[in-house]
């Protein structure tokens, strides 16, 4: 949601674990995040919606698809950061998107600019939207 170009790990697109196996063995930090995977078992999991890695990828997909149908996400649109509690993070992208994410574990809520709101699901805001621990909201006009 932040402006420039998306850059995403590949481990964060499928939501696949640390390799502290590596880690252990050499006492790269780096090598924490760098998981070799085997192209088999990658389409397996992915091939099975409930899986940790398909779920993810479905989630993430969802959010890129929804960046890259809005010109308010285009990679130089203007943004600007929005007052919100402390553990949350709120920007709003072309006054015609807001991003909320909670990051703290504790919920909160965040004050939208004046107008109405609608989520990735439909579903109308006005006023604030609430965050449970970990959420993410993305709304438009």
């Amino acid at each position: 949601s932040l402006p420039g170009v998306p850059l995403l790990y590949l481990n964060s697109l499928f939501a696949v674990g640390h390799d502290t196996d590596t880690y252990a063995a050499t006492r790269h930090g780096r090598d924490l995040n760098r998981m070799r995977h085997r192209r088999a078992d990658l389409d397996a999991a992915l091939a099975d919606p409930g899986s940790r890695p398909a779920r993810a990828w479905a989630g993430l997909r969802r959010l890129l698809d929804a960046r890259r149908a809005d010109a308010a996400f285009h990679p130089a649109a203007p943004a600007r950061v929005l007052g919100a509690p402390v553990g949350v993070f709120a920007l709003e992208r072309s006054e015609r998107a807001v991003v909320a994410v909670e990051l703290a574990g504790r919920g909160g809520e965040v004050a939208l600019p004046p107008g109405r709101w609608v989520d990735l699901d439909g579903r109308a805001q006005e006023g604030a939207v609430a965050l449970g621990a970990y959420d993410v909201s993305w709304l438009r006009r």
